[in-house]
């Protein structure tokens, strides 16, 4: 069936508000021959063009090993009027037996007009039961940052070493936390990035004739490629820390 593919099409054309209908058809049209599974809500926001393609690609990875309904959001805030256009598909993995496919939905959307005020409504009106809610921002975050979107999110994926206001998008970050009553899971993928380099690091002073070496040190220096600065900084605070 067309919605149910191993390319990367954004899938079937649906109304708004037929969503819920249109994935109805689509498992009843499976006739038993997929399994539809998901264990979290991940949905993931660009204003980046040619995002809702790209990061359709990634969701069919990620749901290789990680079932999920996924909500993917591509925003263009420049037109003065409100479009809204959407999509179905699903993401289909062979189980480990090998006689049913696993399968993921997806639903895509294209925003645009003033569109960060239609994303809370957008967002909540999709998501899967009770089940957690993460949320990939990719980009910078707006100010001011919506306390009604941030009250649902359980844990928020960024990249802080692409922001240009390192500080500014801090506080934008710690003022969402403060909106869910720290609830929220802060994941920033620039930290993840120095994952090795800290473990390579601490091993040096693992063993117990090391131990002290590292109370002697009263200066670093930290070398970092252009475009990298706040890396650097993250990496300086978990030195102090």
């Amino acid at each position: 069936m067309s919605a149910v593919t191993e390319t990367y099409s954004l899938g079937v054309p649906v109304d708004i508000g037929k969503i819920d209908q249109e994935l109805k058809k689509l498992w009843e049209q499976s006739e038993g021959a997929m399994t539809r599974a998901s264990l979290v809500n991940l949905a993931v926001y660009s204003e980046a063009p040619g995002s809702l393609e790209k990061n359709t690609q990634l969701i069919a990875k990620i749901t290789e090993n990680h079932a999920c309904r996924a909500i993917v959001i591509g925003a263009d805030c420049e037109p003065k009027q409100n479009r809204v256009e959407a999509w179905i598909s699903a993401h289909c993995h062979i189980s480990r037996a090998g006689s049913k496919q696993i399968c993921s939905e997806q639903i895509s959307f294209l925003l645009e007009g003033p569109c960060t005020k239609l994303l809370p409504s957008i967002v909540f009106s999709h998501l899967d039961s009770d089940l957690p809610f993460y949320l990939w921002w990719q980009g910078e975050f707006h100010d001011p940052m919506d306390p009604q979107l941030w009250a649902w999110v359980d844990r928020v994926i960024y990249d802080s070493q692409t922001w240009k206001d390192f500080d500014a998008q801090m506080r934008l970050v710690e003022s969402a936390q403060q909106e869910a009553k720290q609830r929220i899971v802060l994941c920033d993928l620039n930290w993840t990035r120095l994952d090795k380099v800290r473990f390579a690091l601490a091993q040096f002073f693992d063993h117990p004739a090391s131990h002290h070496r590292f109370s002697t040190i009263d200066s670093a220096r930290i070398d970092f490629a252009p475009g990298f600065k706040s890396t650097a900084a993250l990496f300086a605070g978990w030195l102090a820390a």
